[in-house]
């Protein structure tokens, strides 16, 4: 990861510690983090860890994620967003460790679903991509970082030109997670 390349990206919600380590940027999350409204858990959080740019009109946008040592709800994946009430994200996204699964979520209005693909093993790495054309948007993720497997594709009619983008990581738990993010392009 190079860091010139990362000069125009900013914090929401910084981890207390983030660091470059020889393969990426290792962040260490603050627990009880998440991002997450309503819905069935009747849940208000917006404090997980979003590292992002702005990004204007049609995009793809790919992260690799190396991460161990997870519990159920842990999450490092990709986001996209325009405000507390209106986002996407992708992630390994499991309540039980022994049932995983990639999980996406989409918040409208401040109201978020849930919308799962299982998996058959924990890997070690991800990759997940969002694809952009005018107000559709396509979540994918890959355990190889060449195959893609889409996930989901949805309508945000409230995106404007111009969306935040990038990788994210909670922990909705209480205790951190550790996980590097390798690539963000």
């Amino acid at each position: 990861m190079l860091l010139d390349a990362l000069k125009d990206f900013c914090w929401y919600n910084e981890p207390l510690n983030v660091r470059f380590v020889e393969n990426g940027m290792l962040i260490n999350t603050v627990p009880e983090t998440d991002f997450w409204q309503n819905a069935a858990y009747n849940l208000h959080r917006d404090n997980g860890h979003f590292f992002y740019n702005t990004k204007q009109g049609d995009f793809v946008t790919t992260v690799k994620w190396r991460f161990s040592d997870m519990i159920a709800s842990d999450q490092c994946g990709l986001m996209m967003r325009i405000d507390n009430r209106n986002w996407a994200k992708i992630s390994l996204l499991s309540t039980d460790m022994r049932k995983l699964q990639i999980g996406s979520i989409v918040t409208d209005g401040g109201y978020s679903d849930w919308a799962t693909y299982p998996l058959n093993y924990l890997p070690n790495e991800l990759w997940f991509r969002l694809v952009r054309k005018g107000q559709d948007f396509a979540l994918s993720f890959s355990l190889d970082g060449s195959t893609f497997e889409r996930v989901r594709i949805f309508y945000f009619p409230q995106a404007e030109d111009s969306i935040k983008i990038g990788a994210y990581a909670c922990s909705p738990q209480k205790r951190s997670f550790s996980c590097i993010l390798e690539d963000i392009c």
